[in-house]
């Protein structure tokens, strides 16, 4: 179910990203700017709650898409406690027993790939050896993604050097917006960059949810 709740949500997202690219040389390119922007903060988003979804699930037990039972922890798994756990993992905190998250504004970063080994470290779901593998591989869709649409929130010189530093793994140097790289060819797949970003997170959210 959440597989295929992301892969629907994915395949709206390409469905726009096919609509902006086609009506790119028709429209102001501002109004570009701001869909394309847009998708991007869209794009980040469902993976962030993705990620999040099915950490969670994994700590309060769960199935695989292969039908084999992920057991819940024997701790407190309310969304508060493994919130609290998993911003001390990311921040190196001391974990206390009984604190809780008051917020959801509190949680760190779920997208983030810096940030998934060190909450699974720290939760330790029932898959967590088979997450981490998924969250592992060399697919650089989720940190390419993340570090365009950081740039797009927060335009200022260091974040276009950001933009800067990925930029040697696409085709094309006329870059002066950050979400101008969405529309750049990757140069080892062909691919556009925003096309070849979405079907790497498919890839990680299927190995994700069908092991063990």
């Amino acid at each position: 179910m959440l597989y295929r709740k992301l892969l629907l949500q994915l395949n709206k997202l390409q469905t726009r990203a096919v609509d902006i690219e086609a009506k790119s040389g028709s429209v102001e390119p501002w109004r570009t700017r701001y869909m394309t922007e847009s998708l991007i903060q869209d794009s980040w988003h469902t993976w962030c709650s993705f990620v999040r979804e099915l950490i969670i699930s994994s700590c309060t037990g769960c199935f695989t898409r292969n039908g084999s039972i992920i057991p819940a922890r024997i701790a407190n798994n309310s969304w508060q406690r493994l919130g609290y756990e998993a911003r001390q993992a990311v921040y190196g905190g001391k974990i206390s027993p009984g604190r809780l998250l008051r917020s959801l504004r509190l949680e760190p970063t779920w997208g983030d790939q810096k940030n998934i080994i060190p909450i699974l470290s720290v939760l330790e779901p029932g898959n967590k050896n088979e997450l981490i593998s998924a969250f592992g591989l060399p697919l650089r869709g989720p940190r390419h993604l993340q570090i365009v649409r950081n740039a797009c929130m927060h335009k200022h010189g260091e974040s276009m050097m950001d933009i800067r530093t990925i930029q040697i793994y696409y085709l094309g140097s006329n870059i002066k917006q950050p979400c101008d790289l969405v529309w750049h060819i990757e140069a080892a797949s062909n691919q556009t960059a925003i096309f070849r970003w979405l079907d790497d997170l498919k890839i990680i959210a299927d190995v994700g949810t069908s092991i063990p």
